[in-house]
């Protein structure tokens, strides 16, 4: 068997591994690299074994099935097509075939640690965690669902991390990628088996939890409501009360105003002047705020009292929809919802254009 596969001969696996799709001519192998996998039956074990086929310079066809000294070595063309077309659509690099016959694992199979202590995590049995909060004692059926799983996520990650640091912190080849899979997957399947758990575990809480609020829902609502009928009826108290100490304040001014004339002209009469012209009415003044503030309650009890607030009115919602759009928040909201709805409108959103990126799911 020849050594890194370099020359033509090796074109149809090359191409192979590139993901190409080639015809297989009936009886007639090719030379590469493989990987044959057969599910077990009732009448023969499953087996995954790493295959190499090649020619020798004579024209005589060998293959070698399985690892080191368990290998099988096998002869002739016929013989060697057979292997062959079992196992012709999974090609591997020679790479991937030097590592199985030295670790006699496949570079796509997670570590037994990993693979062992995620296995324990999945597995549906009874949670032992359930106790309560300052309650020692020992459990007698192992470690939790939650504590298997801490351990098989953290087993995993370090793992993981491990390994991308020995191939220098990035995917660079096709097996490289294989068993970061491998990692994704498992690590997805033990997401949702947390998940699944939490929510089992976290059922009997929000049950209990529903049926405090079922109780005390009603009550709370009335006393809410109550709240607010009360606060509005002395809303109009209190706004009645400013205003009467409003229209106080301003027939006071205007009293002082009327004596100070009526002194002003009693004081010309006796002087034997003419009274002063009357002065022009004044412009209407916004009215007097009430110096004492209007408020109800008394000591020890929660104080309502007037606040002033601002308000809008809308009078032209055409013109508000365009002052918003010119707003920094009327772009942001614009933005965000041509990016949402753009690439599934049935029209294109004018201004805008879709377009394809490919990324990692």
């Amino acid at each position: 068997m020849s050594a890194a596969p370099e020359a033509s001969v090796w074109l149809w696996w090359q191409m192979a591994l590139k993901g190409h799709r080639q015809s297989v001519v009936m009886g007639e192998p090719q030379q590469g690299y493989w990987r044959r996998k057969f599910k077990a039956t009732k009448t023969r074990p499953g087996s995954d074994d790493p295959v190499a086929t090649w020619k020798s310079p004579d024209g005589v066809w060998s293959a070698l099935v399985g690892i080191g000294v368990e290998a099988r070595r096998i002869s002739g063309q016929d013989e060697v097509y057979g292997i062959f077309e079992s196992c012709c659509k999974t090609p591997i690099s020679y790479e991937h075939y030097q590592h199985v016959q030295k670790h006699r694992v496949w570079p796509a199979d997670l570590p037994d640690d990993v693979q062992e202590k995620a296995t324990a995590a999945l597995q549906d049995k009874p949670a032992t965690d359930e106790r309560g909060i300052g309650d020692n004692s020992e459990k007698a059926d192992g470690p939790s669902k939650h504590e298997l799983a801490v351990d098989a996520v953290t087993t995993a990650k370090k793992a993981f991390d491990e390994w991308l640091a020995t191939i220098g912190g990035k995917i660079l080849t096709q097996e490289q990628a294989d068993l970061a899979a491998e990692y994704r997957d498992r690590a997805t399947k033990l997401e949702a088996r947390a998940d699944e758990v939490r929510k089992d575990e976290k059922e009997p809480h929000l049950l209990a939890g529903r049926a405090v609020d079922d109780k005390w829902r009603d009550v709370i609502a009335d006393a809410a409501a109550l709240k607010v009928t009360v606060r509005d009826a002395i809303g109009e108290f209190l706004k009645a009360e400013k205003k009467r100490m409003q229209d106080e304040a301003a027939a006071a001014a205007k009293k002082a105003a009327e004596e100070r004339a009526a002194a002003a002209a009693a004081a010309a009469a006796e002087r034997g002047e003419d009274p002063p012209q009357q002065a022009p009415a004044p412009a209407p003044v916004a009215p007097t705020v009430p110096t004492t503030a209007v408020r109800a309650g008394g000591a020890g009890t929660r104080k309502t009292g007037l606040k002033s607030v601002k308000r809008v009115r809308i009078l032209d919602m055409s013109a508000v929809k365009q002052a918003f759009i010119q707003t920094p928040a009327g772009e942001f909201a614009a933005k965000d919802w041509a990016e949402k709805n753009g690439p599934s409108s049935a029209i294109p959103i004018p201004g805008t254009e879709v377009y394809e990126e490919d990324v990692a799911r």
